[in-house]
């Protein structure tokens, strides 16, 4: 059975109670003000703040600290740069990013066209492509030719309708009939050659009953070879042969990571020719 999810509601008011707590503790006096705040960290370290206190408008003040940050500046070089607000953001028209590795989180709205024109020409192909998947066009040419797709969600995941040939899922699956069905779907799918993807499962013996489960098939066997596990497809009539591998699973961890890859495609004919 899969975990439940975080309850996300509960989370941001649980946040918003200990706000007058961390007024306190930053030396704020009452009556407390409302404002925006700009945070600027590295690593574990904040380097800045910019705050901003606001009696109107939210727009007003994300306006201000964005064009404090981002006009005026010379090509912004970074190795990850991301994404993460869910409404409309305006920023400068002047504005370009240099990056390789490039986290998009969406919501209701798909704003990866409106992203390209930010970013230079050197950042294709991007290293990779991180997202949480919501109404996001994922056959777009700025995720299609990056070397890594990452999907932080796999919930209403079709991983037929995605192009891309390296997939990795980071939301963890504790439920086998999960991994089994994205499974098919993906095989379904008859991938090319190359294409691969990885998922995270919660524990060791779930990943051991996946194994199982797949050894329960007919058409499919799973031969031992030292530490590694390879999917085999035997041959089929007048259907080409697909063959998979999957990596070892590690024996230091509880966490798990399963990795399919196509290796190559062969053809056969009939048996009746």
């Amino acid at each position: 059975m899969s975990q439940p999810y975080p309850d996300y509601e509960l989370i941001k008011a649980l946040n918003e109670n200990l706000v007058p707590y961390n007024l306190r503790r930053e030396g704020i006096i009452p009556p407390y003000s409302v404002y925006v705040q700009l945070q600027i960290s590295f690593g574990d370290s904040i380097k800045h703040v910019e705050r901003l206190e606001y009696k109107q408008y939210v727009y007003n003040a994300m306006k201000y600290l964005i064009w404090k940050f981002f006009t005026g500046r010379k090509t912004i070089l970074t190795q990850n740069f991301g994404f993460y607000c869910e409404d409309v953001v305006r920023l400068p028209q002047e504005m370009k990013i240099h990056t390789k590795n490039l986290h998009l989180k969406t919501s209701k709205t798909n704003t990866i066209r409106k992203l390209k024109p930010f970013l230079v020409p050197e950042c294709f192909p991007l290293d990779s492509f991180k997202t949480n998947g919501r109404n996001i066009e994922v056959n777009n040419d700025i995720i299609r030719t990056s070397k890594l797709l990452l999907i932080t969600d796999n919930r209403d995941l079709n991983l037929r309708q995605i192009e891309h040939s390296n997939i990795r899922l980071l939301d963890m699956m504790a439920d086998r009939s999960e991994f089994i069905a994205l499974l098919r779907h993906w095989l379904e799918n008859i991938p090319s050659v190359g294409t691969s993807f990885s998922l995270r499962m919660a524990f060791r013996y779930l990943a051991e009953d996946v194994f199982k489960e797949l050894e329960r098939n007919p058409v499919v066997t799973i031969r031992k070879i030292a530490r590694r596990r390879r999917l085999h497809f035997p041959l089929q009539a007048l259907i080409p042969l697909l063959i998979y591998k999957n990596i070892l699973l590690p024996t230091t961890s509880d966490s798990v990571f399963a990795h399919i890859k196509k290796t190559y495609t062969n053809s056969y004919l009939s048996k009746f020719d």
